[in-house]
C-alpha cells in the first residue's frame, strides 16, 4: 500500500509539473529557483513601487508630520513605505496605517534623524484603539490590529502624539 501510495503520489507531481517521474526532483527545483527570482523580482517592485509612493505622500506633509491612511498593503510593505517617506530629509515623523489584504490592521511609525521621541510612543494608543499592540524601540515600530473600524481613530490619536510629543 505504501509502494502504491507513493507511485501515485510521484505520478500525479509529476503530471502537475509537466515532466516523468524521472524529471521530477529535477523540475521541482527549477520551480523552486523561479520562485525564488519571482520573490526577489517582486521585492524589487514593491521597494520601488514605495519610493515612488513616498515621494506623493511626502508632500501632504505638515510641519514635517505625515500620518496618512494607507490600506491594501501588507505589514511588511507598509513598513517600506513608512521608510521610503522617513528617508526625505523634511520629514521628522511619519505613521501610516492601513487595512491589510487579511482585514487586519497595520500601524508604522518611523522618526527621522534627530528626533528624541520613540516610534512607539508615537502609535502605542493607536494600537491600542484598533484592539491590538506591537512594539519597537528607537526610529522604527510596528503594530497590529483587528479592528478596521477605529482605524481613522486610531491615526487621529498617533496625530495628537506626534504634535504632543514633538
Amino acid at each position: 500500500d505504501y509502494v502504491i501510495n507513493s507511485s501515485r503520489t510521484i505520478t500525479n507531481a509529476s503530471e502537475m509539473l509537466g515532466t516523468s517521474p524521472d524529471g521530477l526532483v529535477d523540475s521541482i527545483a527549477r520551480k523552486i529557483a523561479e520562485v525564488k527570482e519571482l520573490n526577489d523580482e517582486l521585492k524589487t517592485l514593491r521597494t520601488a513601487g514605495a519610493r515612488a509612493r513616498a515621494g506623493e505622500i511626502v508632500l501632504r506633509r505638515k510641519n514635517g508630520v505625515v500620518v496618512e491612511r494607507v490600506d491594501g498593503l501588507t505589514p511588511g510593505d507598509l513598513r517600506e513605505l513608512a521608510i521610503a517617506v522617513r528617508s526625505n530629509t523634511a520629514i521628522k515623523i511619519v505613521v501610516l496605517g492601513g487595512v491589510t489584504p487579511s482585514g487586519g490592521v497595520a500601524l508604522v511609525a518611523a522618526t527621522g534623524a534627530g528626533v528624541k521621541v520613540s516610534a512607539g510612543d508615537l502609535i502605542a494608543q493607536a494600537a491600542k484603539k484598533v484592539g491590538g499592540g506591537g512594539g519597537g524601540k528607537g526610529d522604527i515600530a510596528t503594530a497590529g490590529g483587528k479592528n478596521a473600524e477605529a482605524l481613522d481613530e486610531a491615526l487621529q490619536l498617533a496625530v495628537q502624539a506626534a504634535h504632543e510629543l514633538v
